[in-house]
């Protein structure tokens, strides 16, 4: 909905994260105190969706 409106734009398009996942991930973010909401809202949407991948051996 965000997409549509014009809130939001989508960075990269033909990205997909395939082939061996094996349930871990990194994030790297600059130190600080402050914590931008879009980052927390970022890191929130990638633990939802990677969770959601069952693991493989």
């Amino acid at each position: 909905q965000a997409l549509e409106q014009g809130l939001i734009v989508q960075v990269l398009p033909a990205w997909n994260f395939i082939a061996s996942y094996h349930g871990a991930a990194w994030l790297l973010h600059a130190p600080s105190r402050y914590m931008p909401p879009k980052l927390r809202v970022f890191i929130d949407y990638l633990v939802e969706r990677l969770g959601q991948e069952p693991l493989r051996p």
